[in-house]
């Protein structure tokens, strides 16, 4: 959270328990790439070297009788064991703090973040994890910001704890839940040991989810737009495949009890006498509009709309296109070339990916969503040619 100290805004963690405020740990190195612009807001701490007696505002101070509370880089020390935070561009950092602290008898680091979802940008992050704890020991806890609320991002969770270089408990990557907790058990001793070069203890990982985040994205898209706003852009077919995904996905929850995506799926698909969402075909009916306008492949378009559920438009524009060529032929003396554009506002694997991964994802589809239409889509040599326009409209 921001905290002014002075005339500088800092950006912290505040470390709390039982109604008190035990340090507040500003963040040392900011994050000023990418998505991230914290230099423009944040000042970095600078002071290592110490700990500063810092002022709480007179509200915070009188409701939970403090008045003031240490701020700077430090730890907490336990009777048996010491905690401290870290930030997470700080993990990437030069020299990061955690190293520092684990030479002053820290073993239990805690990362806040709000990192967003790149493709195998988890694996940058599990490693960096692995390793903070590998040599010294340790244990690491890192918890993240899951899901959007309409925007550009997906931020895709994967809280977890990792001890002495092995991840002992991971939660989901891409859910529908708004908040999740995961807890793992682990002895403290055995991180000792290994610090002292006795023992390394070794646990199973557990595997990562392999959903792609644009199977919640649209779902949160639908859930930040007012009742009767559609949202309507130019999808390919692998966009299709992931709103099926998202229609299976929300039918889950629903089963699991879920009430949040229960009450969300009643609203976007105008359910009513208690009726609910309990196929994912009848759920994509209601939601999303597939179109193909084009000369060839109707066929496998309508297979595919069918798999998926959605209510599908098949359109010939053969005499469209061909008046439209020879207008221009006629007026220029030349015929136009088309070449593929991907606008910033498409939700368009194809666009963001390259395309080893989006073959091997609507390989992954046809077998694992029952989508075998989309087996053929990609054994086709022209790909990118062929692509579905779609609307997912929230009722």
């Amino acid at each position: 959270m921001p905290v002014i100290r002075g005339s500088e805004r800092y950006s912290c963690q505040v470390l709390c328990m039982n109604r008190k405020i035990i340090m507040i740990r500003p963040k040392t190195c900011l994050a000023n790439d990418g998505n991230y612009r914290e230099l423009r807001w944040f000042t970095a701490w600078k002071q290592k070297d110490q700990m500063v007696e810092f002022q709480l505002p007179p509200t915070i101070a009188d409701d939970i009788s403090q008045n003031t509370v240490p701020f700077g880089f430090g730890f907490i020390q336990f009777l048996d064991t010491a905690i401290a935070g870290e930030m997470f561009e700080e993990l990437y950092s030069s020299v990061t703090p955690h190293s520092q602290l684990a030479l002053n008898g820290v073993e239990v680091f805690m990362s806040a973040s709000g990192s967003h979802h790149q493709l195998r940008k988890l694996d940058v992050r599990m490693d960096a994890f692995k390793t903070a704890t590998k040599y010294r020991g340790g244990v690491y806890i890192y918890s993240n910001q899951q899901g959007c609320d309409g925007g550009r991002l997906y931020y895709d969770g994967c809280c977890c704890v990792v001890m002495n270089g092995d991840v002992v408990a991971q939660g989901s990557q891409f859910s529908l839940k708004d908040v999740e907790v995961v807890v793992a058990h682990v002895n403290l001793g055995c991180s000792k040991l290994l610090a002292l070069g006795f023992l390394q203890v070794v646990f199973k990982n557990r595997q990562a989810a392999k959903q792609s985040p644009s199977v919640v994205a649209p779902y949160k898209l639908c859930r930040s737009f007012h009742l009767g706003k559609p949202i309507s852009h130019p999808l390919k077919l692998s966009v299709a495949a992931i709103v099926g995904c998202m229609c299976q996905l929300v039918v889950k929850e629903i089963e699991n009890g879920n009430e949040q995506v229960k009450t969300d799926a009643l609203r976007i698909g105008q359910y009513h006498n208690g009726q609910y969402p309990t196929d994912s075909k009848e759920f994509a009916k209601r939601i999303f509009c597939t179109v193909f306008m084009g000369t060839e492949n109707r066929s496998r378009s309508k297979v595919l709309a069918d798999e998926i559920g959605s209510w599908h438009l098949d359109v010939c524009i053969d005499a469209l296109i061909s008046g439209l060529l020879t207008l221009f032929q006629t007026l220029t003396g030349k015929r136009p070339r088309y070449k593929y554009d991907c606008s910033s506002g498409d939700l368009n694997p194809i666009g963001s990916i390259n395309k080893t991964d989006l073959r091997a994802f609507l390989r992954w589809a046809a077998v694992h969503l029952g989508y075998p239409s989309l087996a053929a889509v990609e054994a086709a040599p022209l790909l990118v040619s062929w692509s579905l326009h779609a609307v997912i409209v929230p009722r």
